[in-house]
């Protein structure tokens, strides 16, 4: 911060200078004029009152930027509603919307009528002196528009709802077979029916099985906000693991756009390194309905690596790159959040042989951690035995989430939500009591250099407006005994009077530095 107060001031000083000493050469003397208690009044104003707030400003929004990563929050579909509107045709009126049919799919029926629409027009006139004036005038004439007709006599509108984002729109409208207007066709290109999509919710939610949905939302991530080192995992094998290939990304395509599938709600949190499986989308889904309980009940969030153990020689050494990796500048504003549980699992064959697992912060959850690790080995290589399938609704009549836990839990679903259940941390508490808190470091985030060179161009500007006030104006005109404008300075007084010469000597009686001179008759 010092060498940007530095420069602002350096800034601030030669612009004034430039203002007081040069802009006389080049501008009238008798409009232009700093003198120099303008001058001190300018350094004051620019180093007490503009370099201060714009540094505040622009320090809390640099703050905000460096803050504002992104997490996945998990939930569950929970309503599939639909609404309908009766359509009508269009009438004659006075304008153009008359005439067409409340509903969005209509047709022309020829008939026409007409309507009186009001506009203005801008008209110049000459002014008799040889000038000319400009005014609006208002105009009216005869439009002649159609009537049009609905093809159906009812639209249908669907949309889903879920618990993370709280619904979801169908683009367009539909209407339905045997419903034209007055017994009218429908066109066979409208859409009919209900959407498959919004039945398939429909059934799901009436058999109590919704859909597992996941999306990014913004949070406050304080540690990686501040790079601390002390803090953030570091590794020297994340190059050589790259190099490998064995380093994948915690989530598909999390660099261009990870969700995808109906309303961009699915992702893929499962990474296969080496390790081939009958059906990986299983494996996907499966983790899909895990998350979905995590996130519902305990707000986290699971990603799994599953790693041929032929290509790692240490897995505590390749946890380590990989959370140091997931957390780098590689993955911005994206990189693994807090709520997030990394969890690795080596397989041997048709075997889980051994497990790791960190969280997306320093501390906290060691038991659960310590639990996955000492579960996983031995776990046959499956989705519900290794995750799991635990059941995730929101019941209508008290709209409270409910996981249910199988009856043959997998190891992820034992651990994680029923024996040590996951403690998402609090990134701004404060710490105290023995807590862990990460509030303070909101003070060790520091502006980029982009962020400093707009605050010390802010400064400039403004600062800049002084000396053209100071330029223009009198700035301390209302204050007694400085000096006076040209059209406020009193008459002159005459000193001495001779008859004899043609000259009077003037003497102002206050005193104004820019007007000294003597008037000559």
């Amino acid at each position: 911060m010092i060498w940007a107060l530095l420069i602002s001031a350096t800034i601030v000083v030669a612009i004034g200078l430039i203002a007081k000493l040069v802009g006389p050469m080049f501008l009238d003397k008798e409009y232009w004029h700093i003198d120099w208690r303008e001058f001190i009044a300018g350094l004051i104003v620019a180093f007490l009152i503009v370099t201060p707030l714009v540094i505040t400003v622009g320090d809390a929004l640099s703050k905000a930027d460096a803050l504002h990563y992104e997490e996945f929050y998990n939930g569950v579909e929970t309503a599939a509603t639909s609404s309908s509107q009766d359509c009508h045709p269009g009438t004659s009126g006075n304008s153009a919307s008359a005439g067409h049919s409340n509903c969005r799919y209509e047709y022309n029926t020829g008939q026409s009528y007409t309507w009186t629409e009001i506009y203005y027009v801008t008209v110049t006139k000459s002014d008799g002196n040889g000038g000319t004036t400009t005014s609006s005038e208002m105009r009216t004439r005869s439009v002649t528009d159609y009537i049009y007709n609905p093809y159906a006599s009812k639209e249908y509108s669907y949309a889903i709802a879920d618990s993370i984002r709280k619904g979801y729109d169908f683009p367009g409208v539909y209407v339905k077979d045997g419903e034209g207007y007055k017994g009218g066709e429908l066109p066979a290109d409208l859409p009919r029916g209900d959407p498959k999509q919004w039945l398939d919710a429909k059934k799901r939610l009436a058999e109590g099985n919704p859909r597992p949905v996941t999306a990014l939302f913004g949070y406050d991530n304080y540690i990686l906000a501040a790079n601390d080192e002390m803090l953030k995992p570091y590794s020297e094998d994340v190059e050589q693991y790259l190099e490998e290939g064995i380093l994948p990304d915690h989530t598909a395509d999390i660099g261009a756009d990870p969700l995808h599938g109906f309303n961009d709600l699915f992702a893929d949190k499962v990474s296969f390194v080496g390790v081939e499986v009958s059906d990986e989308k299983a494996w996907q889904d499966s983790l899909m309905s895990f998350n979905a309980a995590l996130g519902s009940k305990l707000r986290g969030d699971l990603h799994l690596v599953l790693i041929d153990t032929s290509l790692v020689n240490s897995p505590t050494d390749y946890l380590n790159a990989l959370k140091a990796y997931w957390l780098s500048e590689d993955f911005g504003r994206r990189a693994i959040a807090k709520n997030a549980i990394i969890v690795v699992a080596g397989v041997n064959g048709d075997t889980v042989e051994w497990g790791m697992a960190s969280t997306g912060m320093p501390f906290g959850n060691e038991v659960m951690l310590r639990g996955i690790m000492n579960f996983l080995p031995d776990t046959p290589l499956d989705p519900t035995q290794v995750i799991g399938t635990p059941h995730t609704v929101y019941p209508e009549t008290d709209g409270d989430v409910r996981v249910t836990i199988s009856d043959t839990p997998g190891v992820l679903e034992r651990v994680v939500l029923k024996d040590f259940p996951f403690a998402r941390a609090c990134m701004d508490c404060v710490e105290e009591d023995g807590e862990i808190g990460y509030a303070d470091l909101v003070a060790e985030i520091e502006p980029e250099p982009w962020q400093w060179a707009i605050m010390i161009v802010v400064i400039a500007i403004l600062s800049s407006g002084w000396w053209f006030l100071a330029g223009n104006f009198e700035l301390f005109n209302w204050l007694p005994g400085f000096r006076k404008s040209a059209s406020n300075k009193e008459e002159p007084a005459y000193e001495s009077y001779d008859l004899y010469k043609t000259s009077f000597k003037v003497k102002d009686r206050r005193r104004n530095p820019r007007r000294r001179d003597k008037y000559h008759f």
